[in-house]
């Protein structure tokens, strides 16, 4: 990994310009992948008595070599799956030289994947904006901003022939392009007085961003040879052509006001209102509208405390204000209709059009709304500094995907149903534990969070989560943390005194394993799922000491999380697999249950016999927790004294994911397939690198 930075700065009387360029160079753990970024930065302001006035530039452009991955499965897996899941005595290359093929297990060579798909993105940018603001009086003034976004983005893949999806195929290609538009106005007016004891400052504002996205993209299969990669996309086989555009937008508007008001610099009020337009909700629940008040109150300026000496600030502070919400995609209010099907008439095919999606014209704003009071505090001349706060959130008129039956001709509708509430504690704490010429000073923060959905609209339960061969393995219940893991809990193991014929699993055999009757009711069925665990944890905690001496120094920070549990997929699909010959958990295969091994842990590993519960169970939710020594850094400032060519020089060495300290037997404890999802599932996790960085800055010497 190469990561280089220059930055220029200067000024004349009331002009200011900034730029910098910078290149980074990242090869992927993953074989043949990784990222090139070239990017580039310009500001220029100007400022007089009355006028200010400001350019900000930014380009960048960032080749993308992709690595095959995601939730897909069997032959369409990406490398990490395969690399998991494929049978073990497979060799790299046959004696021939080439890729070593099993038709017993249907995955790829993951090291074949890695050579015979290439997969690259090209994605250039130019972002930026241009603000003016002029005071009108020395306490009024209006601002405009005008920004903008451009982003054209290509990606480029083939599939090889020598690769069992591309086999049959004789070459896969395809290409998308796509652009993406953002576009901002804001107009604003402040007004700023002091008279005496009292303080105020208001705000009036008005903002449009209109989001726009066009795509098209072109496929063929059936290539002469590999080498055309998709280059030469017209010399595939003409009737596998394929074709495909796309156009979204979307557009928010917002009128907002905001007033600070202050008592002689003790009794602060702040006011909020928002009203928020989006085009993605119905015709008539477009807007949504968001208040929101703040009271802080400064108690260490009260007479009563000004003579306490060891403490050096206390203030007291509250907010109760909402907030929306509306991450849902475009036209999800609309019937939207696409092409289905073909037919002949009349001696030519017509190709049909039909509704694709179920429209829901009462489609509104997600709202939370959120109560905070918090304590900030400071001790020993701010040696010990910090803050308590408690929240509580609640968020009503949920948007989710909601099953509806068959006949509808659909599976899901996006409705607005429900609420969930979140509350906790948030700590920090800053202190400066030694301040000689030897300084120490540590932070440390911690947060406590508890989830739970309070309302469904009537509906019992809404089960998701999908990926690979395993379904609605989280489900959504009042009572419950949102998207709590949902699946069978395992007693043990079948062992050969037992009395199988009279359990509830009468078919099942030594060495299977035996699951709890939560109801009862003398068999295994879907009535016996349980809540397996929660993915949100009873508390997180990070921890960050400096140290420094003359010239060195060195900080290290750790993270912590207690009480989280995690769905690992991958232990899900290899103590089930849907072939006897794919890859297996190392520990679990070679402890399993033998005559000779009766353990109670592991199965015996043998095909079963009857499934009666899913892979979703106990052993594949695993607990969580873990302790990281996250970032470790060592720095060295030259001393300069009078340097013809530095103002300053120093050194660093930095070292990033050292260990982890956790139970949990996947790659890593904090990873999830769905992203920043609800829903959270380690499934064909990318590694997490431990990486060794050493770096100069330098200051060099302006002439002046």
């Amino acid at each position: 990994m190469q990561d280089h930075h220059v930055t220029f700065s200067g000024g004349v009387d009331k002009l200011n310009v900034h730029a910098s360029l910078n290149y980074a160079n990242q090869q992927g753990v993953v074989l043949n992948s990784g990222l090139k970024k070239y990017i580039g930065r310009a500001n220029l302001n100007y400022q007089s008595d009355r006028i200010r006035f400001g350019i900000n530039l930014n380009g960048s452009s960032i080749d993308d070599q992709y690595a095959p991955s995601g939730v897909s499965i069997n032959e369409s897996a990406g490398i990490i799956y395969s690399a998991l899941f494929q049978d073990p005595t497979l060799p790299i290359f046959q004696e021939d030289g080439s890729y070593g093929v099993t038709r017993i297990v249907n995955l790829e060579n993951p090291y074949a994947l890695s050579q015979e798909i290439r997969d690259d993105g090209k994605t250039n940018r130019t972002f930026g904006n241009v603000y003016t603001e002029y005071a009108i009086l020395p306490e009024l003034s209006v601002r405009a901003n005008v920004g903008f976004d451009r982003q054209n983005a290509r990606r480029d893949s083939y599939i090889s022939r020598l690769l069992k999806r591309g086999e049959g195929t004789k070459g896969m290609a395809n290409i998308r392009s796509n652009e993406a538009l953002n576009n901002l106005l804001e107009l604003t007016a402040t007004y700023k007085k002091q008279a005496g004891a009292h303080g105020i400052e208001a705000l009036l504002g008005y903002t449009f961003q209109e989001f726009e996205f066009r795509g098209l993209s072109a496929n063929a299969q059936g290539f002469p040879l590999d080498a055309l990669y998709t280059d030469n996309i017209g010399a595939g086989l003409q009737p596998t052509y394929g074709v495909g555009s796309e156009r979204t937008r979307n557009q928010l508007q917002s009128y907002l006001g905001r007033v600070n008001y202050n008592l002689l610099q003790k009794y602060l009020l702040t006011f909020t209102f928002r009203a928020d337009g989006s085009s993605r909700f119905g015709e008539s629940s477009k807007f949504g509208f968001f208040p929101s008040a703040a009271i802080g109150w400064h108690l260490k300026d009260e007479a009563f405390l000004k003579d306490v000496s060891f403490l050096s600030d206390l203030k007291i502070r509250t907010s109760y204000g909402l907030t929306g919400n509306q991450e849902i995609g475009n036209y999800n209010s609309l019937v939207l209709f696409g092409p289905s099907g073909e037919a002949v008439l009349g001696g030519a095919s017509k190709v049909g059009v039909s509704a694709v999606q179920l429209p829901n014209p009462n489609l509104k704003w997600e709202t939370t709304r959120q109560f905070d009071i918090g304590v900030d505090f400071g001790f020993l001349d701010h040696r010990i500094t910090g803050s308590v706060d408690f929240f509580h959130k609640n968020t009503q008129d949920l948007l989710l995907l909601l099953p509806v039956p068959r006949t509808t001709g659909f599976n899901t509708t996006l409705r607005n149903v429900g609420g969930v509430k979140n509350y906790g504690f948030e700590f920090g704490l800053n202190t400066l534990n030694i301040d000689r010429e030897f300084k120490w000073k540590s932070n440390i923060n911690f947060s406590t969070i508890r989830n739970e959905v309070t309302d469904l609209g009537g509906l019992p339960f809404i089960l998701a989560g999908s990926a690979g061969f395993i379904n609605d393995f989280t489900i959504i219940q009042e009572g419950q943390p949102l998207n709590a893991y949902y699946g069978y809990q395992i007693a043990g193991v079948f062992q050969l005194d037992d009395d199988i014929e009279n359990s509830a699993q009468p078919l099942s055999r030594p060495g299977e394993y035996r699951y709890k009757d939560v109801d009862g009711n003398g068999r295994i069925d879907a009535n016996d799922r349980t809540i397996l665990g929660s993915p949100f944890p009873d508390f997180t905690y990070g921890v960050n000491n400096d140290f420094s001496y003359k010239s060195f120094g060195l900080s290290f920070f750790v993270q912590g999380v207690s009480g989280s549990s995690l769905f690992y997929m991958n232990r899900a699909d290899s103590e089930n697999p849907i072939s006897f010959r794919r890859n297996r958990l190392r520990d679990a295969y070679l402890d399993r249950w033998t005559p000779e091994n009766p353990t109670n842990t592991n199965s015996s590993s043998v095909p079963v016999a009857v499934s009666y519960a899913s892979n979703v169970n106990s052993r594949a939710v695993e607990n969580a927790s873990y302790i990281r020594l996250k970032n470790v850094q060592l720095r060295y400032q030259l001393p300069l004294k009078n340097n013809a060519f530095f103002d300053a020089l120093s050194f660093h060495f930095t070292a990033q994911n050292l260990f982890t300290i956790t139970n949990y037997s996947g790659s890593d404890p904090e990873v999830s397939a769905f992203g920043t999802s609800n829903v959270s599932a380690d499934f064909n996790a990318y590694p997490l690198t431990r990486s060794y960085i050493f770096g100069i800055n330098a200051n060099l010497k302006t002439g002046r």
